[in-house]
């Protein structure tokens, strides 16, 4: 890259950074981030560091109306409800289970089995969408290859926004069946 365009490229740097409010231009018009401001309770920061803010802490695990389903959905099909949670602006649901064991849980992975979700106020029942190029918004397995450890997910469509955060629903995958389960 030649002088100009080595300039020019640091003169973009420097206007993108100031925009996001970080930056500041030496004599030699390239970009350094300028310290930010700390809380009273926090040590200065050095000179040419940024202060992150502390990270959002994730939600904790789902919340069970009934503690004894997570125990019964560990012995019989080998799983962990990691959580049922709006995504997408609200217009779907994000399921996702923990394979314990993987023998047990193959009826959950098996691609044959409808997955639906019921909402339990209504008893209306939300499918997974199947977008042509890209199939069913579920994972599967082949070949009986379920890992122990790794987290599966299931999407489900929420059509104006039926669903939201409190309510509980049931998700029916086959013979499995885990309800009572509250959208975080």
């Amino acid at each position: 890259m030649d002088r100009i365009g080595r300039h020019a490229a640091a003169l973009a740097m420097a206007g993108i950074l100031s925009v996001v409010g970080c930056a500041t231009t030496s004599g030699t018009g390239s970009a350094t981030l300028a310290p930010v401001p700390s809380a009273p309770d926090q040590p200065a920061p050095q000179p040419n560091t940024m202060v992150l803010p502390a990270p959002i802490p994730l939600p904790g695990p789902p919340v069970l109306a009934d503690p004894s389903i997570a125990v019964e959905l560990k012995e019989r099909w080998g799983v962990e409800i990691v959580g049922v949670r709006p995504t997408a602006a609200g217009t779907m649901l994000d399921f996702r289970y923990r394979v314990i064991d993987p023998d047990k849980a193959l009826p959950l992975l098996d691609r044959t089995k409808k997955a639906t979700l019921v909402i339990e106020s209504t008893g209306e029942e939300l499918v997974v969408p199947v977008p042509p190029k890209v199939g069913p918004m579920r994972q599967t397995v082949r070949y009986e290859e379920a890992l122990p450890g790794r987290v599966y997910f299931i999407f489900f469509a929420n059509p104006g926004r039926r669903v939201v955060a409190g309510d509980k629903v049931s998700i029916v995958i086959g013979d499995f069946r885990a309800e009572h389960l509250i959208v975080q």
